[in-house]
């Protein structure tokens, strides 16, 4: 009896212990992932559609065609500011007076750090590189305008300055969610106005922002059709083989993966709360331990 007594006992402290141990690297886990993950998997998706669309070493820009300079300076620069354009709601007035000259002159600056100098050089420039940049790029302006959250890691963000604050506030919620919301793409695309594709590029005019998934759509498609105006016009591109009817098939919604933020940041507010948890629970438990221990002992 008495054996089995001292066995329990053990057991009991070894237990202890163990949850001691255990409870602060479940936390850990659980605060890693973040609404950053979602982005991860929606931008791996968005990748899969770039390289679908403008393949590696297919649409390589011709340094001596007379347009280059050109098509680089006014319909690739423009693209970039589009992007960054088109996720604000112009109907919200106070939206567009915060963001529309910021995006602007972020998108022009990002495109001479890039890319203005390999147009001087009058090096080949691959399409495909474009758009992984688009993608840096997207990461970028999120990160820099919008949530750190969104392209970081949970860990980061709670031990980020101000992190905390900005997990739980309300703002965060309802940014997020607006973010993940899903319209019909048709619907979506009707409320869009913009002019191009042409030789000054794709210009918004008007747009109702981010739904992260409609509008990665809309931008994917208006780079599809840029294309087949290039070629139509002018083959600017290394390879003179290229049809002019390259026939690449549309973006849809079912391509994207659909991020859930709002889920993920509800689950890095429990994540967080855990953390101040360890700061009770180490302590405690290992108090636990010491007094049952030199209980058991005496």
């Amino acid at each position: 009896m008495k054996n089995i007594k001292s066995k329990s006992r053990k057991i009991i402290l070894i237990l202890i212990l163990s949850f001691v141990a255990f409870f602060p690297i479940l936390t850990i886990i659980m605060t890693v992932p973040g609404m950053g993950i979602e982005s991860l998997t929606f931008i791996n998706s968005v990748e899969k559609q770039i390289k679908r669309i403008m393949p590696k070493n297919k649409f390589v820009f011709d340094p001596n065609h007379p347009l280059f300079e050109e098509m680089m300076e006014h319909v690739i620069k423009s693209s970039f500011k589009a992007d960054a354009l088109s996720t604000i709601n112009f109907e919200d007035s106070q939206e567009k007076e915060q963001f529309y000259l910021k995006y602007s002159n972020y998108s022009d600056e990002w495109y001479e750090k890039y890319w203005a100098k390999k147009v001087e050089n009058k090096e080949q420039i691959d399409l495909y590189d474009i758009g992984i940049n688009f993608i840096e790029f997207d990461k970028s302006v999120a990160e820099e305008f919008q949530s750190f959250g969104f392209v970081n890691t949970g860990i980061q963000w709670i031990f980020k300055s101000g992190g905390l604050k900005e997990i739980f506030s309300k703002n965060t919620y309802e940014m997020s969610l607006k973010q993940q919301t899903v319209l019909n793409q048709d619907d979506y695309d009707e409320q869009m106005q913009y002019s191009g594709p042409g030789l000054n590029g794709i210009k918004v005019k008007h747009s109702i922002g981010t739904k992260i998934v409609n509008n990665k759509v809309w931008f994917l498609n208006t780079q599809i059709d840029s294309i087949n105006f290039a070629l139509k016009l002018t083959n600017p591109f290394v390879d003179k083989t290229l049809s002019k009817n390259q026939n690449i098939r549309y973006v849809t919604v079912n391509d994207l993966k659909l991020p859930n933020f709002t889920a993920t940041l509800i689950f890095l507010r429990f994540s967080a709360v855990f953390i101040f948890f360890n700061i009770l629970v180490i302590p405690g438990g290992i108090g636990l331990f010491l007094i049952l221990k030199k209980k058991w002992e005496n």
